[in-house]
């Protein structure tokens, strides 16, 4: 099941664009670098107790110190990790509003089809029945990719993005901390049939009469390359509250969804089994956490976003 196409060399060029290499002033530490980011990723998106408006759905980055694993640990994609986090101000919008342009493709058959439409949602409306802004069709953004679909919002954009079609599960896509510039999105929306939607829940140990009333995640990792990354287990933060009992961790293993593994060099896991409700979650390499976010689950719907140890806007 892939939900998310493996990003090009421009898609990870232009990701490494939005990180900044600083020193350390401090003598002791001279030799190492670290890498920027605003302070939007480390501090301000950061969500604690899942209760809106205070949480926003984005993640936390950094690394936890009581961590067994040690920095010679880590792999070597991502030494990011083995770095401090400095806190600095976000980006200072230069327009009033920003566009974010995707395009839509059949995830089994691995093609783009027509006829989805695409709303930009406020982060706390979790029916989205009308949502900020409507999408509207745009030609090609750049070579090999089909027409796409758009939609303008204002700067400073806190959001999701929900993408409906005839005979297609739901489709929300958190957007990845405040619009601050226009974004051609680097993974295609990969929205999934009804009927792939019960196979893919009931293959791994859904009840198919309960398909319907519950939620799902599906988040593609990545790492300090921003590249997909293999080896990253998800886990929930809160999984003793009784409704997360049924949840059920997966990983795309060749493109197929196994229960209970660790991400493959697809970058993509997830929970189905999921509660009408919030849930947040860490990620882990080398037994150590680089990052939490958290999610507003809605029953029958697909929720989807991604995972990182750097901020990039709007991804």
């Amino acid at each position: 099941m892939r939900l998310f196409m493996r990003r090009s060399r421009f898609d990870r060029t232009q990701a490494h664009s939005s990180l900044r290499i600083a020193r350390r002033t401090d003598a002791a530490k001279s030799s190492r670098a670290r890498i920027a980011l605003p302070l939007s990723a480390a501090v301000a998106l950061g969500c604690s107790d899942l209760a809106p408006p205070g949480d926003t759905y984005n993640s936390v980055t950094g690394v936890r110190t009581d961590e067994i694993s040690t920095d010679a640990a880590l792999p070597e994609n991502w030494r990011c990790l083995a770095e401090d986090f400095p806190e600095e101000l976000p980006a200072t919008p230069t327009a009033a509003s920003y566009t974010y342009t995707g395009f839509v493709f059949d995830y089994r058959q691995g093609i783009p089809f027509g006829g989805a439409s695409l709303r930009a949602c406020n982060i706390n409306d979790s029916a989205c029945a009308v949502g900020v802004a409507q999408g509207v069709p745009v030609p090609p953004q750049r070579e090999n990719v089909p027409p796409g679909i758009a939609a303008s919002v204002t700067a400073g954009f806190v959001g999701y993005l929900r993408l409906t079609a005839p005979d297609y599960v739901t489709y929300d896509y958190y957007v990845g901390g405040p619009m601050t510039q226009n974004v051609v999105a680097t993974q295609p929306f990969a929205m999934v049939s009804l009927t792939s939607f019960g196979e893919f829940a009931v293959g791994l140990g859904a009840k198919p009469e309960l398909v319907g009333t519950q939620g799902a995640l599906a988040v593609q990792v990545l790492d300090c390359n921003s590249d997909p990354a293999p080896g990253v287990q998800l886990r929930l933060t809160d999984k003793d509250r009784p409704t997360l009992q049924n949840a059920q961790l997966w990983a795309a293993q060749g493109g197929i969804p196994v229960p209970d593994e660790v991400t493959d060099a697809s970058g993509i896991a997830g929970f189905i089994n999921l509660p009408n409700e919030n849930i947040a979650f860490e990620a882990f390499v080398a037994n150590r956490t680089f990052g939490k976010r958290s999610f507003r689950i809605v029953a029958g719907v697909l929720t989807t976003g991604t995972m990182r140890p750097s901020y990039v806007n709007g991804l």
